[in-house]
């Protein structure tokens, strides 16, 4: 994996104008953000918005839990995170770096199963857009990757 990481594109700063180090700050920030998004899923009020939404109350169960625990593991991480920004931490770094390659997996498999029943129930918009979704919250966060690898590789 060091390998891989040591090979990623030089970023000098995030979106051009913003240092390394602020930007793992504003990704942590907005990770939980995001994390607490997949937490409001989670709730009942949250799975029934999704349920209204077209997702298969077959998988309403089954997708709260797997929110719950997606929020509360992206939330960790991205505090991690943080901390790594302010105590300039190697393995800190590390870590999410390792986490954010699970979570896309989990996720992208996640997504497909539950896209691909949508579909066949008919609910052809909700499976749309959560592709749509998806592929666009993983290109973001592989971005935001990039920028922690960098980050790391500027340590001492």
């Amino acid at each position: 994996m060091s390998a891989v990481i040591e090979s990623c594109p030089t970023l000098n700063a995030c979106c051009c104008c913003i240092p390394l180090r602020p930007s793992l700050v504003l990704i942590s920030l907005v990770g939980l953000v995001c994390g607490g998004a997949f937490l409001f899923c989670f709730t009942s009020y949250g799975s029934g918005l999704l349920v209204a939404g077209g997702l298969p109350q077959q998988f309403s169960k089954p997708l709260r839990y797997l929110h719950g625990l997606f929020g509360v593991q992206v939330s960790a991480v991205h505090v991690l995170l943080l901390l790594a920004a302010l105590s300039e931490s190697d393995a800190l770094c590390e870590v999410y770096i390792w986490f954010m390659v699970l979570f896309w997996t989990l996720l992208l498999c996640s997504t497909a199963l539950v896209s691909s029943l949508a579909f066949l129930s008919g609910s052809i918009v909700f499976a749309s857009l959560l592709l749509v979704i998806v592929v666009v919250v993983t290109v973001v966060s592989l971005y935001s990757t990039m920028i922690v690898a960098n980050f790391r590789m500027t340590l001492p």
